[in-house]
């Protein structure tokens, strides 16, 4: 009890908070977002283990560094929604990178196809190779979930045209590229070429 002008008043005295019970909370938010990061990068498992490179002594799997890069880099939370921002995924960790593709282009084709091109770089570094592999990855908020292009492309190709799955046609997707040398020592930085419309 308390006295206020010469009344005794019940004094409410506030809780402190549950420390143990904000971790829990903490650590249970955090693992329903590193299953939604796995669930949308689980396809790009191989991918991985060339452009997350890990050292002998890493605690974690080239997979599992990927998820947690994009869980920091890519996850947007407003007023308590959390969502990922496609525009900021990380497709690759770049120690020692090669050179991105030059002057990169994206274009929607009929037939839910793509049109990817680009040039030679006119200011190749040492590290830059015209055997330098490319990566073409794509996603739409339709379908959750990253896939790749498959099949051996180089650099020195200047161009690919590819198909995106029909129940896409009519979303957007995101179109990302990675470059990878060719003895995989060396990986660009994610280039996110924009977001297109999948055309019938």
């Amino acid at each position: 009890m308390a006295n206020y002008k010469g009344k005794n008043v019940a004094k409410i005295r506030k809780k402190k908070p549950n420390k143990r019970l904000r971790k829990k909370l903490a650590a249970a938010e955090q693992a329903i977002l590193f299953k939604k990061v796995n669930y949308l990068l689980r396809e790009l498992r191989d991918l991985f283990q060339l452009t997350f490179p890990q050292t002998a002594k890493a605690a974690r799997t080239p997979f599992n560094a990927a998820v947690s890069a994009n869980m920091l880099k890519a996850f947007v939370d407003e007023e308590g929604h959390k969502f990922i921002n496609l525009s900021k995924v990380q497709l690759s960790k770049c120690k020692d990178p090669t050179q991105q593709l030059w002057s990169a282009e994206v274009k929607a084709l009929p037939g839910q196809a793509f049109s990817l091109t680009w040039e030679l770089t006119p200011f190749p570094q040492k590290c830059t190779q015209t055997d330098d592999l490319v990566h073409i990855v794509y996603c739409s908020n339709k379908d959750p979930k990253f896939r790749r292009v498959y099949g051996k492309l180089e650099r020195s190709d200047l161009s690919k045209e590819f198909t995106v799955k029909s129940k896409l046609v009519g979303h957007e997707v995101f179109i990302y590229v990675v470059v990878i040398s060719a003895d995989s020592k060396r990986v660009a930085v994610t280039d996110c070429l924009g977001m297109l419309t999948v055309l019938r």
